[in-house]
């Protein structure tokens, strides 16, 4: 039982150590401008979210393509304590299967746009020149700081 316990107390803290850096989460709505009925479902998406969920919305703009994002999108920056509300209600309204990367802001940005990534939709490939520059990965290693 111990041995249980100090384990339990060892993954507490390593979570509540990883949580302390963990500022909100990014939702990235993928459009192609020049289709109006995709831009106007993930506005639809957007502004319902924003409706829905207003509190726990902290902005809401359109992104063009710029740093990792290679396609125009709608970006949606949300609180963490609107995680486990906002996620369950976009997976089940994104009826047009938008492509839509969601992921935390916790400073890494590679490993926020990569390995704590969520999709919904098709992924949309990212510019990783852009992680090159800015968080380069160490030979043979784990990326930088």
């Amino acid at each position: 039982m111990t041995n249980d316990n100090n384990k339990k107390d060892t993954l507490r803290r390593a979570w509540e150590k990883a949580a302390q850096k963990l500022e909100g989460y990014h939702i990235h709505i993928y459009v192609n401008p020049k289709d109006w009925k995709e831009l106007n479902a993930a506005n639809t998406l957007a502004n319902n979210i924003q409706t829905l969920f207003g509190k726990d919305v902290k902005d809401v703009h359109t992104i063009r393509p710029v740093g990792p994002h290679t396609q125009e999108n709608i970006a949606v920056e949300i609180t963490k304590e609107g995680f486990g509300k906002i996620i369950p209600w976009l997976q089940l309204n994104n009826k047009e299967n938008l492509s839509i990367l969601i992921h935390p802001e916790t400073g890494d940005l590679r490993g926020d746009h990569h390995e704590a990534a969520l999709w919904l939709g098709k992924p949309v490939a990212l510019n990783e020149q852009f992680f090159d520059k800015v968080a380069p990965k160490k030979a043979n290693g784990p990326r930088q700081p």
